[in-house]
């Protein structure tokens, strides 16, 4: 019983849908930012949509800060044979990284570092953002080599969840 468990387990798990199957519609939830020792909760929206079949979608989040005026940023995901991007629109390409249904990405701009990941859990979509300064590394030595590391200084992260209609 225990061998037809293990060949059946890898069957369930492909059972899941992979982008963009199950993620188009629109999706609500509160981001929570971390920075320092401050924390601010933010509404907003966020919308996939299909662009052109199976190559390119955008998505659209809306942020809605209690004080201020709210913002919208929409960008691109493109797929082609190298796999996908983030294209946001000013010339700016990310490389995405499509595992089990989850984004993954990595890229540094002037003195920063940031990566994120947009994964479809269930019904709900993670958005999670982070990064920080590249000053100041802490480096470690070992017989395997240099290990330099980055302290995250800030995090972004929201659980979007179906908006009610």
């Amino acid at each position: 019983m225990r061998l037809l468990f293990l060949f059946l387990f890898p069957a369930f798990i492909s059972l899941g849908q992979q982008f963009p199957e199950g993620w188009i519609g629109n999706y609500c939830g509160d981001m929570h930012l971390f920075g320092g020792k401050s924390t601010t909760v933010m509404p907003v929206k966020f919308e996939v949509k299909t662009v052109v079949k199976d190559s390119v979608w955008t998505y659209r989040m809306s942020f809605f800060p209690k004080e201020g005026e709210g913002m919208t940023k929409e960008y691109r995901i493109t797929k082609d044979a190298t796999g996908y991007n983030l294209d946001e629109g000013d010339g700016i390409i990310i490389p995405m990284l499509l595992v089990e249904n989850c984004f993954y990405d990595f890229y540094e701009m002037e003195n920063m570092w940031f990566t994120s990941r947009l994964e479809k859990i269930g019904n709900h979509i993670v958005f999670e953002l982070y990064g920080g300064q590249k000053s100041n590394p802490k480096v470690s030595k070992s017989e395997e080599g240099d290990i330099t590391a980055h302290q995250p200084q800030f995090v972004q992260k929201v659980i979007l969840k179906p908006c009610k209609k």
